[in-house]
């Protein structure tokens, strides 16, 4: 079965504005809906299962109020809710809706507990072939880590990482997050090769290089693997 990849713009909170890929591919069609008035309710593609032609939504869907503003927004994967899904108010702020495995809502989780799952699926994924790649990172770091001059705790720099890993997966300009929260002082852009991972922080390496370019993933604290504390991680090359 297939499922499409799509390239998909930052929506701005509050507003119908987003790009779109020009040409999608061609095992996907566009679908539109629209309110009475006129405006679109809802966007996003459907695929064809090649064995039953049934038809199921695939990649992500936006969906929008009357008035404009942008209302939810998630992925869907062979027709089914996936992963986080994130709701607007009317006045324009945004909270995960509910983290969704196969269509299921997981109930009573925290944006922390998505970010868990979120890792873990990623980390069972493969490394990607790149020999060399380049990322852009934020580090909460917390009182007691490695080299940490902050004063925020444990818990509250995990709470602070989940915060940064959810506006970054919502859109977010990565490079102001870096500038507003990241303890790392040394610019927070890395080339990194696999030759040359061995003198990193071995989660930084084991995350980076499981994301396509694009992708947005953590590694979280760790005495060995991650000692400064919890790293989201953007892959740009």
């Amino acid at each position: 079965m297939k499922k499409a990849l799509l390239a998909f713009a930052p929506l701005i909170a509050g507003a119908a504005i987003a790009v779109w890929p020009a040409d999608p591919l061609d095992y996907c069609q566009l679908q539109l809906k629209y309110h009475a008035n006129g405006k679109v309710s809802e966007r996003g593609y459907i695929a064809v299962n090649d064995t039953t032609a049934e038809t199921y939504k695939t990649g992500v869907w936006t969906y929008w109020r009357d008035s404009g503003q942008i209302r939810l927004q998630g992925s869907y994967e062979n027709g089914k809710r996936e992963g986080v899904w994130t709701h607007w108010a009317q006045d324009g702020t945004s909270k995960p809706e509910g983290f969704y495995t196969k269509g299921k809502r997981e109930e009573g989780t925290s944006l922390a507990d998505v970010m868990d799952a979120a890792i873990v699926k990623l980390m069972a994924k493969n490394e990607q072939p790149d020999e060399g790649i380049t990322v852009q990172h934020v580090l909460i770091a917390f009182k007691g880590a490695t080299r940490a001059t902050v004063t925020r705790s444990k818990d509250e720099a995990k709470k602070l990482a989940a915060k940064v890993w959810g506006d970054a997966k919502d859109g977010a300009d990565f490079k102001g997050l870096m500038k507003k929260y990241s303890s790392d002082t040394g610019g927070g852009q890395y080339p990194v090769t696999k030759a040359g991972r061995r003198g990193m922080v071995a989660g930084f390496g084991n995350v980076g290089f499981r994301l396509k370019v694009g992708e947005i993933g953590v590694a979280p604290w760790h005495a060995k693997d991650s000692p400064y504390g919890w790293h989201i991680i953007k892959r740009i090359k």
